[in-house]
Formats: C-alpha cells, structure tokens, sequence
C-alpha cells in the first residue's frame, strides 16, 4: 500500500475528534459533578455538604457555559444560512428553497374582500370603455 491511498475509514479522525470535543465540553462539568456527589459520599457531615454544593455548582456551572456557547454558535450558522439566501434572492430573484416549486406565474394568490389588484382595476377600465362603446354604437342605430 502506497502513502498516497486514503485510508480505509476517512470519517475516524472527525469522529474521535468530535467525540473528543464532546468529553472536554461535557465531561469535565460531568466529573465534576459526580466528584461532589463523591465527596457527599465519603464525608456526610458539613465539609461533605460544602464540598458537594460546591462541586455541584461548578460542575453545572461549566456544562451550561458550554451550552450556552453551543447555542450562540449555532445561531451564527443560521444568520450565515440566512445570509447565503438573501444573496441568492439578489443574484437570481428567487429564494433557494422556492427554486423546485412552481414558478411565480402560476401561483395563485387569494387576496381579502375589497382588495383591487391593478389586472383587476385594468380589466374593470376596459369592461366600462367596452359598455361605453357599446351604447354608442346602439344610440347611433
């Protein structure tokens, strides 16, 4: 086998990376925690309780940093989505997922009771200029 041949499994590193990633930012608020229910354990009396809140404390402390942290990450991911959109909305002038569904000629908007679409005034124009041209043309007769 050559240097140059990818290896057998290319998903390995990231998986034991993420993994890794997942111990470091859960794990040790983790230990932590189960550190002070140790600590409870091992002296029950009042250094057992102190110990024991404050290792709780901490502990839940570091796991909802991380998760907060994870939150406004992925937030960031979603303003970038949403930018990416708006671009292609610029660029092409329809949005990325309306581009698979029917085109804007054949939608078919229902609009509320007294809305008047300029088709609608136009048509309702030329029904009147048509009426008019009409009783003209019969006064003539």
């Amino acid at each position: 086998m050559s240097h140059n041949e990818p290896s057998e499994n290319p998903r390995s590193p990231v998986s034991w990376r993420s993994a890794g990633l997942f111990v470091v930012r859960y794990g040790i608020g983790g230990a932590m925690v189960l550190a002070g229910v140790v600590v409870l354990a091992i002296d029950g009396g009042e250094l057992g309780a102190f110990g024991f809140a404050s290792a709780i404390g901490a502990g839940l402390s570091v796991v909802l940093l991380n998760l907060l942290y994870r939150m406004s990450v992925s937030g960031e991911r979603d303003r970038e989505r949403e930018e990416d959109a708006r671009r292609h909305l610029d660029e092409h002038g329809v949005w990325p997922d309306d581009e698979h569904d029917e085109p804007a000629s054949r939608r078919h908007w229902i609009l509320p009771r007294g809305v008047i679409t300029l088709e609608r005034e136009e048509r309702e124009r030329n029904r009147a200029a048509g009426h008019i041209a009409f009783e003209r043309a019969s006064a003539r007769s």
